[in-house]
């Protein structure tokens, strides 16, 4: 039976905040993984900045301030787009060795973009993926955007004669020249000379590379 006198009890008239916490130390002793901070350390908190002025305030946020490191920026996106149908330029050049030829370029136009902001460090790396947009603009008997095509992946390209579509891709733009009646002395030069430099058997053309591309 409790008595008048025992903390907790009926008729107990002292301090019952002063039993209460030491019960809780009792029940979660301090430890190593749980610090129980001092009134001292609760004072240094959030809660004491209510005591401040309003210049002591200003001083205290920018002592925190300065104490804040710098974050370089490595990027930045100026624009962002949310494409919702599933996009993939392996399942385009499917569609091209499939001669879906529509379906493949419809598939490489959105891939192409992107392709193009994430290889910015790497010229050639849209190259076979224009290639495969040449082909499929050529084969649709749409030779004049084939050809526009074709100069973004030269210019690309550079002077890059060790790549492997320099070549096939410059006998292509020869032949789309020559059906759209331009010029294409300079074309045709560009290849000679690149065949000169780098004489081999017959290669693979333009579409023979764009079809074995990606393949296992």
């Amino acid at each position: 039976m409790a008595s008048p006198q025992h903390p907790g009890g009926p008729g107990w008239t002292g301090p019952r905040n002063q039993c209460i916490t030491r019960t809780r130390q009792e029940v979660l002793p301090p430890g190593p993984d749980l610090p129980c901070p001092g009134p001292e350390e609760a004072q240094d908190g959030p809660t004491s900045n209510s005591n401040m002025t309003t210049r002591e305030l200003q001083e205290h946020w920018q002592k925190e301030k300065s104490r804040w490191k710098h974050v370089r920026l490595l990027f930045e996106i100026a624009s962002a787009r949310i494409e919702e149908r599933k996009v993939s330029k392996f399942v385009a050049f499917g569609c091209l060795r499939a001669g879906q030829y529509a379906r493949a370029l419809d598939l490489l136009g959105r891939v192409v973009p992107l392709q193009e902001k994430l290889t910015a460090h790497c010229p050639s790396a849209p190259v076979p993926a224009l290639c495969a947009m040449l082909v499929c603009l050529r084969d649709l008997e749409r030779p004049a955007e084939a050809f526009a095509v074709g100069e973004r992946a030269l210019r690309r390209l550079g002077a890059r004669e060790s790549h492997r579509y320099y070549a096939p891709l410059l006998d292509a733009m020869v032949r789309l020249a020559y059906a759209l009646g331009k010029d294409l002395a300079s074309l045709q030069g560009r290849l000679d000379e690149s065949q000169l430099r780098r004489p081999t058997h017959r290669g693979a053309t333009l579409k023979e590379l764009t079809v074995r591309e990606y393949l296992s």
